[in-house]
């Protein structure tokens, strides 16, 4: 059986160990699709039993792609095999995509968000063509990574073809595995569905503590917002790009040079703002809230895994029309959104009556606490508020906590104002949240398994043998074992 894993910047170190211990199980043979000629130098470093015909150079392997001939023939074809349109595909790419990023107005500028429509085509179609060419140069039956390039999850789901990544559950050091862009899981969505079934409101169900993540415990911990912290790092990005581009390594009109820059000091300047602006808890005692935690944009959680919908204006402007009197709609802005959001954007939010802003010094979970419901597209807020007893407004299509009694998924003004008129007007039956928690808690950590630490990890350049003897173990349980079984029959 041959397995394919894709080795990109991140976790790099990660997936080429579970590499290493794929080569160690006999009849499956490794192929390594590697992003750039560095990437393929550091598989041949850390793994140098592996075949060199079985290392893949992404970038050199697009470069023998041609861009002659009817572009709009090849985007249609590419269209069909999709089953997307090439404006849904651009929205996913923060570059050429850059134009659909309304609620992220400062966002540094990207040179190919200004490509002709044609031009634009061609980005696609190539990067299409490129993984064609790279699908029937593997023959993989199965797929593996870390990052997942949407086009080629998208071309592999047309070909019937697995592309498995490990991803966050939410809770502590636990991670899943997720089949496709939208990040779903079909042990997790069976066993919240078995859950339900078996769930009777008059079990006794302790309580349970909400664990967060590794990876935002510790993004938190390192998220200052100084002059000093602001010059350090434009220092550091300002080195690094002239790194860049003395090594050669520029994405080619990707980000102007130095382009973060400014948003390191916008950062300063955005945080007074919120501070000055600013409510905390205890400052509205006399009104009812509602939190909207904002999403960090541009992210993949919005990008790919909730593409059809993703206006966070809009979402404000609907939720504000269908609140009572005597309730506001507090609004926390992500702490890595800071100098990507203008001032005008949150004087524009200032204006809505009963919108206000949370104080920076205010953490999401007293928020949630203090609320009606909690809104949230795509996010953590989502989990936190069914662990914390509280109903969830969800206008992410694919969230894995719709399946669940206390949270409400809606898509237009009209489901909005419907469930908004819902959450007010049922009574609070404690069972009912407890059944939320108790059925998510349960499913996720059947589904899930443990990998300490792996935040020290994301920019590893060398093997790191534990986390891959886990995820080599659960691979190979989890998918690769039931395919050879399956093919034996």
């Amino acid at each position: 059986m041959r397995v394919a894993f894709y080795v990109s910047s991140g976790q790099k170190g990660v997936v080429l160990s579970v590499v290493s211990e794929i080569l160690k199980i006999p009849n499956l043979d490794a192929f390594v699709i590697a992003r750039n000629a560095d990437v393929c130098n550091l598989v041949n470093k850390l793994i140098p039993d592996l075949s060199k015909s079985n290392i893949i150079n992404l970038s050199k392997l697009k470069d023998e792609v041609k861009t002659n001939g009817d572009i709009i023939g090849r985007a249609m074809h590419m269209e069909d095999i999709l089953e997307e349109r090439c404006g849904m595909l651009s929205s996913y790419d923060r570059a050429i995509g850059q134009g659909y990023l309304g609620n992220a107005d400062r966002h540094p500028h990207i040179i190919r968000s200004l490509y002709l429509h044609k031009e634009k085509l061609i980005q696609l179609v190539e990067d299409f063509e490129m993984y064609e060419k790279l699908v029937d140069i593997c023959n993989a039956e199965i797929f593996f990574g870390w990052q997942r390039p949407f086009i080629l999850s998208m071309l592999l789901k047309s070909k019937g073809i697995s592309y498995i990544t490990y991803s966050h559950s939410r809770i502590g050091d636990k991670f899943m595995f997720v089949r496709d862009e939208k990040l779903q899981n079909d042990c997790l969505i069976d066993s919240i569905k078995d859950n339900i079934d078996n769930f009777s409101l008059d079990m006794e169900v302790k309580d349970i503590r909400y664990k967060p993540t590794e990876t935002f415990t510790i993004g938190m911990s390192n998220t200052t917002y100084s002059i000093f912290s602001a010059i350090r790092d434009s220092i550091y990005k300002c080195v690094h790009e002239f790194y860049k581009v003395f090594k050669g390594s520029t994405k080619y009109d990707s980000y102007k040079f130095c382009g973060w820059i400014p948003v390191q000091f916008r950062k300063i300047f955005a945080i007074k703002y919120w501070n000055k602006h600013g409510i905390k808890v205890n400052d509205i005692s006399d009104m009812r809230t509602v939190i909207f935690p904002l999403h960090m944009e541009p992210e993949i959680s919005l990008l790919q895994v909730s593409p059809e919908f993703n206006n966070s204006y809009e979402i404000i402007c609907w939720i504000s029309k269908n609140l009572p009197a005597d309730t506001a709609l507090v609004v926390k802005e992500n702490p890595w959104s800071f100098g990507i959001r203008s001032k005008e954007y949150y004087e524009r939010l200032r204006k809505i009556s009963n919108v206000e802003l949370a104080h920076p010094s205010t953490n999401t979970r007293e928020w949630i606490k203090r609320s009606i419901f909690t809104v949230a597209i795509t996010g953590t807020a989502g989990f936190e508020s069914i662990y914390y007893n509280k109903p969830v407004l969800s206008y992410g299509k694919y969230q894995i906590i719709n399946f669940l009694p206390t949270a409400y998924y809606v898509d237009s003004f009209f489901t909005t104002k419907k469930a908004v008129n819902n959450i007010l007007n049922i009574k609070s039956r404690k069972n009912l949240y407890l059944k939320s928690k108790y059925i998510l808690h349960r499913s996720i950590l059947s589904c899930s398994f443990s990998l300490p630490n792996m935040a020290k990890y994301h920019k590893s350049n060398t093997l790191v043998e534990d986390l891959g003897k886990i995820l080599c173990k659960e691979f190979y349980s989890q998918y690769i074992l039931k395919m050879k079984n399956n093919e034996s029959r």
